[in-house]
């Protein structure tokens, strides 16, 4: 049971670290991407993301700490 705590809390001691270091990640609804093609070669603009409204998207862990504003 102790080992399984020790587990838990290194790996959130991980994941908070990460966080710490690489904020960021792509946006899971638009995958950070603002231009559209028709797979011609043409490309245009996209709107802007309903959920990142085209800026970077912190991640949960970052958001918790602080970084990435």
């Amino acid at each position: 049971m102790d080992s399984l705590m020790l587990v838990g809390l290194v790996l959130a001691a991980l994941y908070l670290g990460s966080c710490w270091l690489f904020p960021f990640r792509a946006c899971w609804a638009c995958s950070g991407r603002t231009k559209t093609g028709d797979g011609r070669g043409n490309f245009r603009m996209r709107r802007a993301c309903w959920l990142c409204g085209g800026q970077p998207y912190r991640r949960f862990g970052a958001r918790l700490l602080g970084r990435g504003r």
